[in-house]
């Protein structure tokens, strides 16, 4: 049995569009000072505050899971975060070419030793392992590990108001890991 082609005649007829007024309609205002510079912005969401909930976190887990103390300050996670930003600018094959010398880029190499960012790389935590609920059981969180950090950031959101241009881009971050 040969199956019939339907065919359906569209008619076109011209119709007045609606314009739509795509004019910026945001609040005039901005919160003082604190979208000056991109490293001011990032201040803003990472600040002292959310960099000691990660400090702290993350000494703790070092105890939790080695018994020992990363004696990890602001200071060196700031440090460690700048050169994770760094990584996305300065391309290399692998992220600890940036210190061998036919590769290397002082302005990682010569911040903080490539032991030094290996233990804070392993040990960077957000949030206490031994009160996250098993998956499956009530109130388990997929997002428990991060959810600190999301919080945070999203709180900090809503106190800076957007203004009219605003540029959002993305970058993905290689991931030796495992997922759930």
């Amino acid at each position: 049995m040969k199956k019939s082609k339907v065919l359906e005649k569209f008619g076109w007829r011209k119709v007045e569009i609606e314009k739509v007024d795509l004019s910026w309609k945001g609040e005039p205002h901005q919160v003082p000072g604190i979208l000056e510079t991109p490293l001011k912005y990032f201040q803003t969401l990472f600040d002292d505050e959310l960099l000691e909930l990660i400090v702290e976190q993350s000494n703790l887990f070092a105890l939790q899971t080695e018994g020992c103390n990363l004696c990890l300050t602001v200071e060196e996670l700031k440090v460690f975060m700048s050169i994770i930003l760094l990584f996305g600018l300065i391309r290399v094959p692998y992220y600890r070419m940036h210190r061998e010398a036919a590769s290397r880029y002082p302005q990682i190499a010569d911040k903080t030793g490539r032991q030094t960012f290996d233990k804070i790389k392993r040990f960077l935590h957000f949030n206490d392992n031994c009160k996250a609920k098993k998956p499956g059981e009530q109130g388990s969180d997929k997002l428990y590990k991060i959810r600190p950090v999301l919080g945070h950031i999203r709180s900090k959101f809503f106190e800076v108001s957007p203004k009219e241009h605003h540029s959002i881009d993305e970058q993905m971050i290689p991931f030796k890991g495992r997922s759930t």
